[in-house]
This record gives C-alpha cells, structure tokens and sequence, in this order.
C-alpha cells in the first residue's frame, strides 16, 4: 500500500512541475522531452508484450 500511495505523489508531483514549467520551455525542448517519453512507451509496450507472449 506504500508504494501505490509514494507512486501517486511521485506523479501528482511531477504532474504539477510539469504544468508549471512546461510552457516557460522553449518549444524545442518541448519536443525533445515529448520524444523521449513516448519512446518510454514503446519500450514499456514492448517488455509487456514479450513478458506476456503476445
């Protein structure tokens, strides 16, 4: 139960960083950050699926 409750801290944290400095970033670091986290996704997607056997 610790664990689920510091995980939705960590996000509501990061969450509210995010819609706090997110628009005082230049646009191409925008993208870069942007980028980078839907690699995140693939990668994710792609350990599920194989742990899975899909």
């Amino acid at each position: 139960m610790r664990g689920t409750i510091v995980n939705v801290v960590a996000v509501l944290v990061g969450s509210g960083i995010g819609l706090a400095v997110g628009n005082r970033l230049p646009e191409r670091l925008q993208r870069i950050i942007q980028e980078g986290m839907s690699g995140n996704v693939v990668v994710l997607l792609t350990a599920a699926r194989l742990s899975l056997g899909w």
